[in-house]
């Protein structure tokens, strides 16, 4: 039987969230807070690196049909 499983993550962790969800394809994996791609810390002022290395985790996490995101805390700094 199939179940789901919430994970919230930051950007930097979206490549093991791929290999996660295709060693599980039957379970639908709810991505929390759109992967946390950072502002602050070691990332703040490097917005454009973040969000290119971001946007590449999520195109090919796309590709997993047993994925969801939910798409709370965008705002977060």
């Amino acid at each position: 039987m199939a179940g789901t499983y919430d994970l919230q993550l930051y950007f930097g962790q979206i490549d093991e969230f791929i290999d996660l969800a295709r060693a599980f394809p039957e379970t639908t994996i709810v991505l929390d807070h759109f992967g946390g791609p950072l502002g602050i810390g070691p990332y703040k002022g490097r917005s454009d690196e973040v969000y290119a290395r971001w946007l590449a985790g999520i195109v090919e996490l796309a590709q997993c049909p047993n994925v969801v995101a939910k798409l709370g805390g965008l705002g977060m700094r």
